[in-house]
């Protein structure tokens, strides 16, 4: 895996590195996720709308020890480009296992292809990511079903102190306004860390 950033390039292309909340170890080291992140406005003037394009990139992992030195680190190679109300189904989301091991869930769009339908998110995996205390690596595909990812809100779900992953969908592509309004995201299904 390639473990080198080009900031210079990063921030010439717009770039910004979205932090996660720090979770702190019980021998008093510490974890930081950082995703790499882009949004860019384009306004129709035939329309008169501006609508926004968002790119979630990797994730950069940093595990540290009580003194801030780094005990190790690792990038989770990832793109997701989406546009307008679609940008919920963005991001990952972060837990922690039994044994202290670091678990993130997040869909993967094929960028290759610039078809309508991988920017709406209907040709994407979902992945889950875990590293153990000493930063070894187990990647898993968890879900290929495009009308399941397609309104997967992984921003939104979040994983349980015992190991139970609440998953959550967007309600925004199948409900009335009215029902979006007042209820967003679902609830729908659960898994279990291994």
């Amino acid at each position: 895996m390639n473990k080198t950033l080009d900031k210079k390039k990063d921030f010439e292309d717009n770039y910004f590195y979205a932090f996660d909340t720090i979770h702190y170890h019980r021998d008093g080291g510490f974890d930081v996720a950082i995703e790499k992140q882009r949004i860019v406005y384009q306004r129709d003037t035939r329309l008169g709308i501006t609508q926004a394009h968002h790119t979630f990139s990797d994730v950069i992992i940093l595990r540290c020890e009580a003194d801030g030195s780094f005990r190790w680190y690792n990038k989770i190679p990832k793109e997701q480009y989406l546009w307008g109300y679609f940008e919920m189904l963005g991001r990952y989301v972060k837990g922690y296992g039994k044994d202290d091991e670091m678990v993130f869930l997040y869909n993967q769009t094929d960028m290759s292809s610039k078809s309508i339908r991988v920017k709406l998110g209907k040709e994407s995996k979902t992945f889950m990511v875990t590293f153990d205390k000493d930063g070894k690596e187990t990647v898993q595909e968890i879900i290929h079903d495009p009308d399941l990812t397609n309104t997967l809100a992984l921003r939104f779900s979040r994983i349980e102190p015992d190991g139970v992953i609440k998953l959550v969908k967007s309600n925004q592509f199948k409900a009335t306004l009215k029902d979006y309004f007042k209820c967003p995201t679902i609830v729908f299904g659960e898994l279990k860390l291994p």
